[in-house]
């Protein structure tokens, strides 16, 4: 349900149908993203620290840090996008699609580090994969 909303609201936010965002990847990357998080289906240890540190988000948390204190991106994955141009009207990132997945995948989620309380900033791949 939770990627669904994300999802819808990227595509009001960035509607063109071509672009591949976090929530809307092309089939072959999608599933190279799911072979990389099966890897650790398993690692319940793994999950439930990711978990704990996401469900200690509150609204007022700024999203660069926030997504940096979770892991889910990395300093050069927030420093790479904080040079990427904004999109007309603030709406949008377009992402380098020059990295291996994993780094693509940390880059797309530390754009929405872009988004302002209200505007949100949909990062997106600069070319389909």
């Amino acid at each position: 349900m939770v990627f669904a909303v994300a999802r819808h609201a990227c595509t009001q936010r960035h509607p063109d149908p071509h672009a591949e965002n976090l929530f809307k990847l092309n089939p072959v990357t999608e599933d190279q993203l799911d072979a990389l998080l099966a890897e650790h289906l398993g690692e319940t240890l793994w999950w439930q620290a990711i978990f704990s540190r996401l469900e200690a988000v509150v609204a007022s948390d700024e999203p660069g840090p926030t997504l940096l204190k979770a892991e889910v991106v990395s300093n050069e994955d927030l420093s790479a996008v904080a040079d990427c141009d904004l999109g007309p009207d603030g709406r949008s990132l377009v992402v380098p699609n020059d990295r291996p997945l994993a780094q693509i995948v940390g880059r797309l989620a530390a754009g929405f580090a872009r988004s302002g309380a209200g505007s949100l900033v949909v990062p997106y791949l600069a070319e389909a994969r």
